[in-house]
């Protein structure tokens, strides 16, 4: 049973091996900086907001997450995206709005979704 975890400070993404006890980085082409809200797009191929570089990238594998490729990027739009899901084929990411919070704005009552157009 394997996991993937990314370590946003180091931009690292570390591939677990639940049954082992053993944790292996994956040899990125990219640093995953800022990383968060992994959402697993099949055996081969995560999506990762990088929220405090304003986009999601998609990374994949051909070698069992020993080493994994940034192969597109979605820049365009996004306020530190956090959380995403997988719906019926469709991504979705929540835009945090955390750059309003780090201001200081307390009373954020709305929040976006956006659907990301993933190959």
């Amino acid at each position: 049973n394997t996991l993937l975890a990314p370590l946003s400070v180091y931009g690292a993404l570390y591939r677990v091996d639940v049954s082992a006890g053993t944790a292996t980085a994956v040899e990125l082409s990219e640093p995953m900086t800022t990383a968060d809200g992994l959402v697993q797009l099949g055996a081969n191929r995560v999506a990762i907001a990088q929220n405090m570089d304003h986009l999601i990238a998609i990374f994949e594998t051909d070698n069992g997450w020993q080493s994994a490729k940034r192969t597109e990027v979605f820049p365009d739009g996004f306020s530190f995206p956090t959380t995403g899901v997988q719906v019926d084929g469709r991504l979705f990411y929540l835009i945090g709005k955390l750059h309003e919070l780090f201001s200081g704005n307390r009373e954020i009552a709305e929040f976006e979704i956006r659907e990301i157009a993933a190959k």
